[in-house]
């Protein structure tokens, strides 16, 4: 979990790939094929069915985020970029820094990622967490050292680092959450948004989404972000309870849930759509 701004947090977690045996891929063909048919048949407004189950072990990544409320109901898809993982590290603490206790290691400006260096000796332990500007811990990010080594840190807006335990950190690197953000190989790689048709309601836009290479309609690129996830969906974990048989939960069908979450009263995004309509059609 990433922390992008007080107000937004970003979730990654790994998807599973399927794999063979060996670590090598297998069933991506069929995989394609499955989506290419899935997908002609939700346009032409056909069942959705398929029979292919790959063999999951890993990897791609799926995202997902949180907002707080008070930012209210969006009107407009975001965009989603990534770039190369490169930094131009500049040194923080140049020269060897002596903790006995709790230390806290402030920066002239708010860093993106650190690089912490440290000599423990035998039976030293050494806590490092990465504070805001408020002081408040990352979450997330606290790591235990009771080794010599090195300890990396990734996550917006670190402030400061706090140190509790008897080491020497011998240096500390970090690289500006600014130079990251106003990087210029940042690429587009999805734009996305809830998923109403064209036509269907005025208080969203109806801009094209997906993926930047072949955008489409709202409806059809939550239908493959879906669809993707449909075919991806990890096993059920195991309960972990004798008496309990873990269920065997099935992925929401991607064209029956595009259907809901655009046109079914019990929609919540359907309420809440109307609502603003009729709130832009009050005279000012």
């Amino acid at each position: 979990m990433s922390t992008v701004t007080p107000q937004f947090r970003l979730f990654a977690e790994p998807l599973p790939w399927p794999v063979g045996p060996e670590g090598q891929p297998v069933g991506t063909a069929e995989f394609v094929n499955a989506a290419q048919e899935a997908l002609k048949k939700f346009q032409t407004g056909e069942p959705v069915t398929s029979n292919y189950t790959p063999d999951f072990s890993a990897l791609p990544v799926g995202l997902r985020w949180t907002m707080l409320p008070e930012f209210g109901f969006p009107r407009q898809p975001f965009r989603l970029y990534r770039r190369v993982r490169k930094y131009s590290m500049d040194k923080l603490v140049p020269t060897p820094l002596a903790v006995s206790g709790a230390t806290n290691v402030p920066f002239p400006t708010e860093m993106y990622v650190l690089e912490v260096q440290v000599t423990l000796a035998a039976g030293q332990s050494l806590t490092l967490e990465p504070h805001d500007r408020n002081g408040q811990a990352l979450p997330g990010a606290r790591q235990v050292l009771t080794a010599s080594g090195t300890a990396m840190f990734r996550s917006p807006f670190i402030a400061s680092l706090r140190c509790a335990g008897a080491c020497t950190v011998n240096y500390v690197l970090g690289t500006p959450t600014d130079s990251v953000v106003n990087a210029n190989d940042w690429q587009l790689v999805q734009i996305v948004g809830l998923p109403f048709p064209p036509g269907v309601t005025t208080a969203y836009s109806s801009a094209l989404q997906g993926f930047a290479s072949s955008p489409t309609r709202p409806d059809l690129a939550a239908f493959q972000r879906l669809l993707l996830g449909y075919y991806l969906k990890p096993p059920v974990p195991d309960l972990g309870a004798a008496p309990l048989a873990t269920p065997d939960w099935e992925a929401p069908r991607p064209d029956k849930y595009v259907q809901y979450l655009t046109t079914d009263p019990g929609s919540l995004l359907v309420e809440q759509a109307g609502c603003r309509a009729r709130w832009n059609e009050i005279p000012a």
